[in-house]
Formats: structure tokens, C-alpha cells, sequence
């Protein structure tokens, strides 16, 4: 069993409008979720799973969903070889201190604006 915290204000994302986000996610792999959303506890349960990688790729996409992605992009996480990697930016603080409102949010809204993602 894995467990994930998400943010209160995500799990209603998560969940999906009567279920169907969750539902959609243990179609795909085949595992039960249970989502506690009070705290944003979410535990997955790995026990059945025919790939054992199933359970790690289930809590990226509500990792992802909890961050702020839309599910449908999150879904993305399932394919081989797509992976979530989450950076603190602060820090690279230092970094960027002297250029702040310059290079590194000029780099930022790109990064965002791209159509793939």
C-alpha cells in the first residue's frame, strides 16, 4: 500500500464529478483508491496489481493532480517512460537572486505556455 497527500482544494479534482476521475484511474490500472477528504489522505492499494510498477505510477498522477495538473494531462504518467519529476525552485534562489524579475520567469512562462504540456 502507498499512500499520497494532496491539497484539500484538489481532491474534489481527483475525485471527479460523481467519481468518474477516480473511477477512471483505477480502470486504467486496475487498483482500488481510497481518498479521505477531510485530510487528502490517499491510499493506494497495490495489492492486486499485475505490474509492479502500477502502484508507483498511480500516486505520480495524483501527485500531478495534486499539484495542479488537469487529469487528462495527468493520465499522460501512465505511458512507459513519462515520468513527474517536482523541483523546490527555491532552491536555486541564490541562483536567480540578482536576475528575479528577469530571466528566470521569462524562462517560467514558456515553460507554461507550451501547447504540450
Amino acid at each position: 500500500m502507498l499512500s499520497v497527500r494532496i491539497p484539500q482544494d484538489r481532491v474534489g479534482v481527483l475525485i471527479g464529478t460523481h467519481g468518474s476521475t477516480k473511477a477512471e484511474i483505477e480502470k486504467i490500472s486496475g487498483l482500488k483508491i481510497d481518498v479521505d477528504s477531510e485530510t487528502g489522505e490517499v491510499i493506494i492499494d497495490g495489492t492486486s496489481a499485475s505490474d509492479p510498477e502500477m502502484p508507483l505510477k498511480v500516486r505520480e498522477v495524483v501527485r500531478a493532480i495534486g499539484r495542479g495538473f488537469s487529469p487528462k494531462k495527468a493520465y499522460r504518467l501512465f505511458d512507459s517512460g513519462v515520468y513527474l519529476e517536482i523541483i523546490d525552485l527555491k532552491d536555486f534562489r541564490e541562483e536567480f537572486q540578482e536576475n528575479e524579475n528577469c530571466e528566470s520567469k521569462i524562462d517560467w512562462y514558456q515553460w507554461k505556455n507550451k501547447k504540450d504540456y
